[in-house]
């Protein structure tokens, strides 16, 4: 078997373990009342979609070592260090000079983008990219049809929810990436001032190993299932 196949499976069987750790704990809890009581319209079987997409979310970045080949844009920028010139190097150029965690950003990470650990961001532009798209008047069954690039302007984002979110799912997280739990406010700034300065959704390779919503599913056994 490849690499890139056993690193998959590998995933596979952590995020069957994540699921059985996260029973009965207040991240479970949000996900499995919460999410329903989002303000929309949309049918039983795109809520579970939902659901599992955020939950697939909250296990990426609940402790980015697991996950397959996510340090590839390190091992690129140390190439680039090695292998070229600093005046040849045109880092704007490059997405692995511009990438943070899930995100990608429009020109090179300055130290301070640098210092702080990309869960925390990357965590909560990908929520408000799904609730956004869930809430907005899509076809239940083309609710997520964008899977990267910018924040999508339309839907609620649901700010109060993904606080809860990612507090949540800091509890479960290794090391944990955050000192003290974050306020509505300090979520709803965060999420302004990355769109404010046209940070946008990367195609990273996290979810991409667990596939999509609208794909297979998440899990080994093909159910889109919580527990």
């Amino acid at each position: 078997m490849e690499k890139k196949e056993l690193s998959r499976e590998k995933l596979l069987d952590e995020w069957d373990e994540w699921r059985k750790k996260i029973w009965g704990s207040n991240l479970f809890n949000i996900l499995d009342n919460d999410l329903y009581d989002l303000n929309t319209s949309r049918r039983g079987d795109a809520v579970s979609e939902l659901i599992t997409a955020v939950n697939v979310y909250c296990f990426c970045c609940s402790d980015f070592d697991k996950i397959p080949e996510v340090d590839w844009s390190i091992k690129l920028r140390n190439d680039d260090r090695f292998s070229l010139e600093p005046a040849k190097v045109n880092k704007n150029s490059f997405a692995h000079w511009r990438q943070h965690g899930a995100l990608l950003y429009p020109k090179v990470l300055d130290n301070q983008s640098q210092r702080e650990l990309p869960q925390i961001n990357s965590l909560l532009f990908s929520l408000v990219f799904l609730f956004r798209q869930f809430t907005d008047n899509s076809p239940d069954d083309n609710w997520f049809k964008t899977k990267f690039g910018p924040m999508p302007s339309t839907g609620n984002p649901n700010y109060k929810l993904v606080t809860k979110l990612i507090n949540a799912t800091n509890e479960f997280a290794n090391p944990p990436f955050l000192s003290e739990r974050l306020n509505h406010d300090q979520v709803k700034m965060r999420i302004k001032r990355l769109v404010d300065n046209d940070v946008q959704l990367s195609s990273w390779i996290a979810p991409r190993y667990l596939t999509w919503p609208d794909g297979t599913s998440f899990s080994k056994d093909n159910k889109i299932v919580l527990d």
